[in-house]
């Protein structure tokens, strides 16, 4: 991919998105590519502990404790002990872009040993076309309909566009499932995304993951999950297939032309009432 120079005018249609529960001194390794844009920084966890952030940097940040003064009742909308509360971040953002990263994700290198600019592949990668409906910057330039796990660690998408519906499913304390957030949020827009006829990018470009979780504390979250996607999975496809047949027929109701898909298969019963609440949260 050939270099490019961000546009200047950009700095004021982007916003970073970041997660936290510790200090962001990994901020200073991306300093030479973040320093001049928004930072919205979410505190997960403890609302009274202070995240100490690199001087120099534009932020505002939010607590637990300000989600519900700004939300009130609304606020169980919004994830808590989980990176799916950055989609506050996404709420109050003011811009028409959003890129967010994890704070263990660090600037990787290219084999020529030069450091990847991740936002300026980023902005390159929302502001040039993509083949409908997906585009894989590293092999497959084409696949129709294809559903992806989508990492929220390092995304960036266009909040005008596709904004609500790029909505992390409830996660963390108090709900069934854990860490399939961004894979929710994933599956779902790009069923939306192919409906509309807009393309997805996926692949470049890469960060370092220098994972600070537990792997452990992590499975005992997502095992759950296994079994539900197998039975979430069908259901979009079904979906998706439901949608391209409305647009055959260009019969379009009044409401979007999905909501007549038939119920989800049985086994995804056991987890029903999490999806009510992730539909009621996203509509909120």
């Amino acid at each position: 991919m050939s270099s490019l120079t961000p546009p200047k005018e950009l700095k004021s249609q982007l916003d970073i998105v970041i997660p936290t529960i510790r200090d962001l001194g990994f901020l200073e390794m991306w300093r030479p590519f973040f320093q001049g844009y928004h930072l919205i920084i979410i505190q997960d966890g403890d609302a009274n502990r202070k995240v100490a952030v690199p001087p120099g940097f534009d932020y505002e940040l939010y607590t637990r404790a300000d989600i519900e003064r700004i939300l009130g009742k609304n606020a169980s909308a919004i994830s808590f002990r989980d990176s799916a509360c950055r989609c506050f971040g996404f709420m109050v953002s003011k811009k028409r872009y959003i890129y967010t990263i994890d704070d263990d994700c660090f600037v990787c290198k290219k084999p020529s040993g030069e450091d990847i600019n991740v936002l300026e592949q980023h902005i390159h990668n929302l502001l040039t076309p993509s083949t409908p409906f997906f585009f894989n910057t590293l092999y497959d330039p084409f696949r129709e309909g294809t559903l992806y796990p989508m990492c929220g660690m390092n995304l960036a998408f266009d909040r005008e566009v596709i904004g609500p519906a790029m909505y992390f499913g409830l996660m963390g304390e108090g709900q069934p499932i854990g860490r399939y957030d961004d894979m929710w949020a994933g599956w779902c827009s790009k069923v939306i995304c192919d409906h509309l006829g807009l393309g997805c990018k996926t692949g470049l470009p890469y960060v370092w993951h220098s994972k600070a979780s537990n792997p452990f504390a992590n499975l005992r979250k997502e095992y759950k999950g296994i079994f539900w996607q197998l039975s979430l999975l069908p259901a979009l496809v079904l979906l998706k297939a439901q949608c391209r047949s409305l647009h055959r027929r260009r019969s379009y109701p009044s409401s979007s032309p999905c909501s007549s898909a038939r119920s989800p298969p049985t086994p995804l019963t056991v987890t029903w009432s999490w999806q009510t609440r992730s539909a009621k949260a996203l509509v909120t």
